[in-house]
């Protein structure tokens, strides 16, 4: 779950609002894996402060990130995406490097019948 808020009293009266509906389903929340990011704005003269009291949840007070992975995708406070372009790269080399250690010492006739299966398995 994200929750999003303007302010920071608006977020504390969310998660205020949030644990009263939860403790009526008896719901409880794992305060270890909650994070609190507040995203930069891009305009300097937009900033009213660098720091902020901490949120509270279930009496327990929640740590600030710089970014953290949601949904496998890395989110970041600056609102850029080099790291989780980094990490998709280097997905990509992982599965390249398995690709060639699975195949690298196969035939060019194995190569290309096993390149056909794939296709043709994608179309079904």
């Amino acid at each position: 779950m994200v929750l999003l808020a303007q302010s920071w009293k608006a977020l504390q009266c969310t998660l205020i609002t949030l644990q009263s509906a939860a403790h009526i389903i008896n719901m409880s929340f794992n305060t270890k894996k909650t994070v609190c990011m507040m995203f930069i704005p891009k305009c300097k003269r937009l900033v009213i402060s660098e720091s902020f009291p901490a949120f509270v949840l279930d009496d327990q007070e929640l740590t600030f990130v710089s970014s953290y992975k949601y949904l496998g995708h890395i989110i970041d406070n600056s609102l850029n995406d080099d790291l989780d372009i980094s990490r998709e790269i280097k997905c990509l080399f992982t599965g390249t490097d398995i690709l060639i250690r699975r195949f690298g010492k196969c035939s060019v006739d194995v190569k290309k019948s096993y390149s056909e299966l794939f296709v043709c398995a994608s179309m079904m």
